[in-house]
């Protein structure tokens, strides 16, 4: 680092106490920015212009704009670290084409381990949804899988209620077809489910083969 730019930082770290950066995913800065009047910009290009994104075009003018900030991500999920930390490490790489073809793996990177949340004991992510599968014993002894569909309700979501313990989503039983019966919270024997499992599994496995 040469001195003048040692002297840059320094003054910044001096001066500054917070640094938000805000960034809107799946559009490019024309597509939003490309109206404003400086910057890079090409308004020929403007799909969201200053009258559908008046907050973002006064957060530009007010502080910086980032109008040549460019990465080389593909999708979603690279495309966050590249602009969080400049690099998509081989693991996000090798692991994002798989899993965007429904094709198997999980996005580890998001909290998942082979589409399992590992910060929420218990809940499997299901899209932008999650689902609690729940194991134990009926009282005749046979071991059963019950699986709940969990969501956010509206007035949750109105009112940006935080999910917690004492604020959970809401939920309702799933029926397993093939395995669930037809009682209250549709449990479904442990034996069953494995058997269900293995038979979509294969036929996937065939499909994919023929």
């Amino acid at each position: 680092m040469s001195a003048e730019d040692a002297a840059v930082l320094a003054a910044v770290r001096q001066g500054t106490q917070h640094v938000i950066f805000l960034i809107k995913e799946n559009r490019t800065y024309d597509q939003v920015l490309g109206d404003l009047e400086f910057g890079n910009g090409d308004p020929d290009l403007t799909e969201f212009g200053e009258a559908v994104t008046p907050n973002q075009h006064n957060l530009a003018r007010t502080f910086v704009t980032l109008d040549n900030f460019l990465d080389t991500a593909e999708v979603s999920y690279d495309g966050w670290l590249w602009t969080t930390s400049a690099r998509a490490p081989d693991v996000v790489e090798r692991q994002y084409p798989v899993a965007y073809a429904a094709r198997g793996t999980s996005l580890d990177s998001e909290g998942l381990n082979r589409n399992v949340n590992v910060a929420i004991d218990g809940v499997v992510l299901c899209g932008d949804q999650r689902a609690l599968l729940h194991v134990g014993a009926r009282i005749d002894a046979i071991f059963v899988l019950e699986a709940s569909y969990l969501a956010q309700t509206l007035d949750q979501l109105r009112n940006r209620t935080a999910l917690t313990l004492q604020t959970p989503p809401a939920g309702a039983p799933l029926f397993i077809p093939g395995c669930s019966t037809r009682n209250a919270t549709f449990d479904c024997g442990l034996a069953d489910f494995v058997a269900v499992s293995k038979r979509v599994i294969d036929r996937r496995s065939a499909d994919r083969v023929n």
